[in-house]
C-alpha cells in the first residue's frame, strides 16, 4: 500500500484526546474464525495497536508506541500491514 498515512491532526486540524480516539485499520477476511478487527487507539501514554477479536476475548495489545504524531503513523503503517498479510496482500 502507498497511499500517505494522515495523523488526526492533518486531518481534523486538532489533537485527539488520549482514551477518546481509535482509528480503525481494518477486518480480517470473512473466512478467517473467528474473525476481529485491527485498531490503533490513543492511550495517556502513547499509541496502541490493538487487535480485536469479534468472539467476545478481550482485545489484545499488539505492539506499543510513544505519544505525536510521527508515533502515530507508525503504529497506522503496522496496522495497515497486519490487515494486508492476513489477506494474503
Amino acid at each position: 500500500m502507498t497511499e500517505e498515512i494522515k495523523t488526526h491532526r492533518e486531518l481534523y486540524g486538532t489533537d485527539p484526546k488520549p482514551g477518546a480516539y481509535e482509528w480503525d485499520a481494518g477486518n480480517t477476511p470473512p473466512t478467517v474464525h473467528p474473525g476481529g478487527r485491527w485498531t490503533v487507539r490513543l492511550t495517556a501514554a502513547g499509541w496502541d495497536v490493538i487487535f480485536h477479536p469479534f468472539d467476545n476475548r478481550p482485545d489484545r495489545v499488539l505492539r506499543k508506541y510513544g505519544p505525536g504524531e510521527n508515533m502515530e503513523r507508525q503504529a497506522k503503517r503496522l496496522a495497515l500491514d497486519l490487515v494486508d498479510r492476513a489477506w494474503g496482500r
